[in-house]
C-alpha cells in the first residue's frame, strides 16, 4: 500500500490471483476490494485506518471471493516498510487460507452448542471428572441440569469438586472413593450407587453413577453420568416389602398346612388305626371261634385279615407321608437315612447319607424344611435325573445348616433350570427363602446336577435371602 490517501494496492504475487481467479489489472488499486465480502469492507476500512494513522503494524480477518465463488476466510498480517531514508512507504502485507480452521472451530461450536442443549436437557448431571497426578479431583466439564439433582450452582462444582463429593453422607464416601481408584486401577467402568444429600430439600436423594474412564499423560478422566434413581430404589424397597409379605404369608400358609397334614395324620392313626386294630382282633376271635369243618368261612376269615393288613399298611403309609414320626422322634438325620432307605426300595436308586456324628439339634421348623427339600429332590431325581447313585451330606456351618446331594444322572442345561415350569426348583427355593435361606443349581448335560440351599441356624424369616447356604444336590427338577 503507498503512502497516499487512496491506498492502493501497487503489487500481489500469483498466488492470490490463482485464490481470486481474477486477473492483475483486476485486482490492482482498489479492485481487490470487489472480491472481499460487502459486510466486512467497513470493518476492514476502520481497522486499516487507524493502523495507517498510527503506522503501526495490523492483523485483519475478512471473507474473500474465491475463483468458484464462494467466500473462503483470509487473515491479512500488515507490517510497514519504509524507504532509505526512513520515510513511511507502505505496508507489506502476508495474507494466508484461514478457511479450513475457520470452518473447525464454527463446527466445534455448533457441535458445543448442541452438545450443551443436549445435555441441558438430561434428567441428571452429565460430568467429566480429572484426577492429576497427585489424586487430586476436579470437573473439567458439568452440565447446567447439574444444579436441579444436587443444589449446587454449575460454577460452584468446577470450582471445587469436593462441592459434590460432599453430599455424599460420610459413612458412604469411602466405598465411592474406593470404587473410583478400582475404577483409576483397572480403568474399569466406574459404577456406584448410594446416598446424596441436596441441601435444599429435606429428604436424601438415591442417586447412580456410571462413567468411563479413560488416561491422559498425566491424568485419568472420567466421562459419565449421575442420575437420580430415587423413584427406582423406592419401587425396589415397595418391591422388596411386598415380597416379603408375600414370603411371610406363604410360610404362614406353609405352617398351618403342616399343622393340618400333622392333625389329620394323628386322627388317622387314632381313629382308623384304633377302628383296623379293633377290627384284627374281632376276626381273630372269630377264628377261634368258627369250628373246624367250616373250611370256607375260615378261608373268608383269612381273606378278610389280609385285607384288614393291607389297610394298616395304608394307613400306616399315609400317616407317614402326611407327617413322618421318625422326624419328631429321632430327628432330622434319622428321618433322611429312612428317606434314602424308601427311595431307594421303591427305585433301586442307591442313596448313601452322611449325618454328623453325634447327629445335631435342629430347630423344628429347620428340619421339617430341609426333609420337605429332600423329598422334593429325591422325586425330581428319580423323574428326570435316570441316575443310579446319590450322595447326600448333611452339615453345619457356623451359621447355617447344609444338606448336600449329588446324583450321577443326565444333568440339565442353563435353560432347562431357568425355565418357567421347573417348579420343583422354584419350590424348593421358596422353601429355602421363608427360613432366610437361598438355592443355587450347578448342572451339565451327562454329568449330573448340584443344588444349594442356604438356611441360616436362626429361624427368623429375613428380608431377602442373605444368610449362609444349606445346600443340596440333586437332578433335574421341574
Amino acid at each position: 500500500m503507498e503512502k497516499r490517501p487512496q491506498r492502493r494496492l501497487r503489487f500481489l504475487n500469483q498466488a492470490w490471483l490463482e485464490y481470486t481467479g481474477r486477473t492483475h489489472e483486476q485486482e490492482l488499486g482498489n479492485g481487490w476490494l470487489d472480491g472481499m465480502h460487502p459486510d466486512d469492507r467497513p470493518r476492514w476500512s476502520d481497522s486499516f485506518t487507524k493502523a495507517f494513522a498510527a503506522r503501526r503494524p495490523f492483523e485483519i480477518e475478512f471473507r474473500l471471493r474465491r475463483a468458484n465463488g464462494a467466500y473462503g476466510s483470509m487473515i491479512c498480517v500488515g507490517r510497514p516498510y519504509h524507504d532509505m531514508r526512513a520515510n513511511f512507504c507502505g505496508y507489506l502485507c502476508s495474507c494466508y487460507d484461514n478457511t479450513v480452521r475457520r470452518d473447525m472451530e464454527i463446527a466445534l461450536k455448533e457441535s458445543e452448542q448442541r452438545y450443551e442443549g443436549m445435555t441441558a436437557n438430561v434428567p441428571g448431571m452429565v460430568f467429566q471428572l480429572v484426577r492429576d497426578s497427585s489424586k487430586k479431583l476436579s470437573f473439567a466439564y458439568v452440565n447446567r441440569g447439574s444444579q436441579t439433582l444436587t443444589g449446587v450452582a454449575e460454577t460452584a462444582l468446577l470450582t471445587d469438586a469436593d462441592a459434590f463429593f460432599s453430599l455424599v453422607p460420610e459413612d458412604e464416601r469411602s466405598h465411592l472413593f474406593a470404587t473410583l481408584d478400582a475404577s483409576a486401577d483397572h480403568l474399569a467402568n466406574w459404577t456406584w450407587s448410594g446416598r446424596l444429600r441436596n441441601p435444599h430439600e429435606p429428604s436424601e436423594k438415591w442417586i447412580n453413577i456410571r462413567a468411563q474412564p479413560r488416561r491422559t499423560d498425566h491424568a485419568t478422566l472420567w466421562d459419565g453420568l449421575v442420575f437420580d434413581d430415587t423413584q427406582s430404589r423406592l419401587a425396589q424397597l415397595e418391591i422388596e416389602r411386598s415380597r416379603e409379605e408375600l414370603r411371610s404369608l406363604s410360610r404362614y400358609l406353609q405352617t398351618v398346612r403342616e399343622e393340618e397334614k400333622a392333625r389329620i395324620a394323628r386322627e388317622v392313626h387314632d381313629e382308623l388305626g384304633s377302628t383296623l386294630t379293633a377290627l384284627r382282633m374281632d376276626l381273630d376271635w372269630l377264628g377261634e371261634q368258627l369250628p373246624q369243618e367250616l373250611s370256607s368261612l375260615h378261608q373268608k376269615r383269612s381273606a378278610m385279615v389280609k385285607l384288614v393288613e393291607s389297610a394298616v399298611a395304608a394307613t400306616r403309609k399315609i400317616v407317614t407321608d402326611l407327617r413322618p414320626s421318625i422326624l419328631d422322634d429321632l430327628g432330622l438325620a434319622a428321618a433322611l437315612r429312612w428317606q434314602a432307605s424308601e427311595h431307594q426300595k421303591h427305585t433301586g436308586v442307591q442313596v448313601i447319607v452322611e449325618t454328623p456324628d453325634p447327629d445335631i439339634p435342629i430347630e423344628r421348623d429347620v428340619a421339617l424344611t430341609l426333609f420337605r427339600i429332600f423329598q422334593e429332590t429325591l422325586t425330581n431325581v428319580a423323574r428326570h435325573a435316570k441316575a443310579t447313585n446319590v450322595a447326600v451330606e448333611l452339615e453345619a456351618a457356623d451359621s447355617a445348616y447344609v444338606l448336600q446331594v449329588r446324583d450321577n444322572g443326565i444333568g440339565m442345561s442353563p435353560v432347562d433350570i431357568s425355565k418357567p415350569e421347573s417348579h420343583g426348583i422354584r419350590g424348593i427355593r421358596e422353601r429355602a427363602q421363608q427360613l432366610g435361606g437361598n438355592l443355587s443349581v450347578a448342572s451339565q448335560p451327562d454329568r449330573g446336577t448340584t443344588i444349594v440351599v442356604s438356611i441360616p441356624t436362626s429361624t427368623k424369616p429375613a428380608a431377602r435371602a442373605a444368610g449362609p447356604v444349606a445346600a443340596v444336590t440333586a437332578s433335574r427338577s421341574r
